[in-house]
Parts: C-alpha cells; sequence; structure tokens
C-alpha cells in the first residue's frame, strides 16, 4: 500500500513575492522610457480628478479629514512631478491618487 504525502515548501510564498516583485520592478522599467509623458499625464490627470473630488467633497458637506486627503495625495503628486523624482515615486503616488480621489468621488456621489 502506498501514501501519499504532501510537503511544505515555504519558500513557495516566498518565491511568489518575489515574482510579484519582479513584475514591479520591470513595469517601472518599461515606464522609464516615457518618464516625461508619464510626468505629463500625471499633472493633467491629477489635477482634474482633484478637482472634481473637491467639488463633491464640497457638494456633499463631507467631514474635514476627505478634504486633507484629498489636497494631500493631489498636491504631493503634483510636488513629485514637478521636482523631477525617480519613475517610480510619480508612478506610486500617480496611482495612489487616482485611487484615492476616485474613491472620494464615489463615495459623495450617492
Amino acid at each position: 500500500m502506498t501514501t501519499l504525502s504532501k510537503t511544505y515548501h515555504p519558500s513557495r510564498t516566498a518565491d511568489k513575492v518575489h515574482s510579484l516583485k519582479w513584475k514591479y520592478g520591470s513595469f517601472m522599467k518599461k515606464l522609464e522610457s516615457g518618464h516625461f509623458a508619464l510626468v505629463s499625464l500625471a499633472i493633467a490627470v491629477s489635477s482634474c480628478l482633484g478637482g472634481i473630488s473637491i467639488m463633491k467633497i464640497f457638494q456633499n458637506d463631507a467631514p474635514l479629514w476627505q478634504l486633507v486627503v484629498c489636497v494631500g495625495l493631489t498636491t504631493g503628486n503634483l510636488v513629485v512631478c514637478t521636482s523631477q523624482n525617480s519613475t517610480r515615486w510619480v508612478a506610486t503616488l500617480f496611482a495612489l491618487n487616482v485611487l484615492a480621489n476616485t474613491v472620494l468621488i464615489l463615495i459623495n456621489s450617492f
């Protein structure tokens, strides 16, 4: 009679984390070739999205923390873009800004 047994491989979890880091790093390397296009896009989109988000916050008479989050992330993204930081900083803050402002717009729309 044969018995099947499963062996636990703790390195597989570490391999998945390493794989995600590698994919993020390779994505950032692809974005580096279009750094100034990314900066232009980030400035335009984050300014417009931040303005819409602030308008919705004021219309809804929302709490002050929502305004602070919106203005902080939008201003932080604009500072990173205009100070010519690395592509990693620009892309990460741009994604965080778009995500947070979209959530704030959706919260204050209904």
